[in-house]
C-alpha cells in the first residue's frame, strides 16, 4: 500500500490536491473510476489487457476509511501467516467467482474482517484510540511511503 498524504486548509485546496494526484496516475496508466464514497473513496485502476493489476482508493487522512485500510494492511506486513491465508482465499474466491468482481470481493469477508480487527489498535473499532508504534502518522504534509 502507497500512503501520501497532503494535509490542507480548504475543501478547495483538497479537491485541487484530489485533481493533481488523478492525472499524475492517469499520466503513467491509471484509469479514474470515480467515487464510490464509504464504498472505497476516489478508484483509480490499472490493468494489463482485461485484467485489473493496481486499485489506487484515495481517502481522506485519519477518516474511517482510512483507518480501516491501515487496519487491513498492518496485520498483512507484519505476519506471513496472515499474508498466506489472505492470498489463498483471494485466489480460491477469484475461481469460485470469475468475472463478477462484487460476489468476489463479498465473498472475501470472512478473511478481511479478522484481519481488519487484528490490525486495530487499542480503541477496537475503526477510527479509534490507536496504538502509535503499531500506525506510523506522517509528519503535516510528508508522506507516509511505501508500506
Amino acid at each position: 500500500m502507497f500512503q501520501q498524504s497532503l494535509v490542507r486548509r480548504t475543501q478547495a485546496d483538497q479537491a485541487d490536491a484530489l485533481s493533481g494526484v488523478v492525472a499524475r496516475l492517469k499520466r503513467v496508466g491509471y484509469e479514474y473510476r470515480g467515487d464510490a464514497g464509504a464504498d472505497g473513496g476516489h478508484l483509480l485502476v490499472r490493468a494489463t489487457g482485461d485484467v485489473r493489476t493496481h486499485h489506487v482508493h484515495v481517502v481522506p487522512l485519519d477518516s474511517a476509511q482510512w483507518h480501516a485500510y491501515v487496519d487491513l494492511r498492518d496485520p498483512l506486513v507484519t505476519s506471513d501467516a496472515a499474508r498466506r491465508e489472505y492470498a489463498s482465499i483471494k485466489c480460491e474466491r477469484a475461481r469460485r467467482f470469475p468475472g463478477d468482481r462484487r460476489s468476489y470481493t463479498q465473498a472475501k469477508h470472512d478473511v478481511v474482517q479478522p484481519l481488519l480487527a487484528s490490525g486495530r489498535g487499542r480503541g477496537g473499532q475503526v477510527g479509534g484510540a490507536r496504538d502509535a508504534k503499531a500506525t506510523p502518522r506522517p509528519a503535516q504534509g510528508q508522506s507516509a511511503g511505501r508500506s
